[in-house]
């Protein structure tokens, strides 16, 4: 299947899930996968010291807070740089950061929820200082 119908496809699903899960009676998830992050997305340059938005999407119920952390790698390589936010309800859909204090490099968002199984990633996103 080419790409673009491949995405399209996509999309259509989502939208079917998004529809059927609001609905009265709708049976909760509770995987991992229920949670995606949207922001940062693709080719994002964040300056130290400023202040971003890190949203995600939902599908079903993800039941515990979550934090979201700065991370270098992802899985099992997944080193902390720093915590960006903790507690936070997942219903809020996002959270607005402080860029922190962190070497120039390429970092992920990582976020989880502990007892839930969660842990997701977004995009790549590069860290400038100031004066960079």
């Amino acid at each position: 299947m080419p790409r673009k119908a491949l995405n399209d496809h996509a999309r259509n699903v989502v939208r079917l899930l998004d529809r059927l899960l609001s609905r009265p009676g709708a049976a909760p998830l509770t995987y991992a996968d229920d949670l995606v992050v949207t922001s940062p997305a693709g080719d994002t340059v964040w300056t130290v010291g400023s202040r971003r938005r890190v949203t995600w999407r939902t599908i079903g119920v993800v039941g515990r807070s979550v934090d979201l952390e700065l991370v270098t790698g992802d899985g099992a390589r997944a080193r902390t740089v720093a915590f960006l936010a903790v507690d936070v309800p997942p219903r809020t859909l996002g959270a607005t950061v402080t860029v922190p204090d962190a070497p120039e490099g390429t970092y992920r968002v990582r976020v989880t929820s502990e007892g839930d199984a969660l842990d997701v990633y977004s995009r790549p996103v590069r860290i400038t200082s100031i004066h960079g």
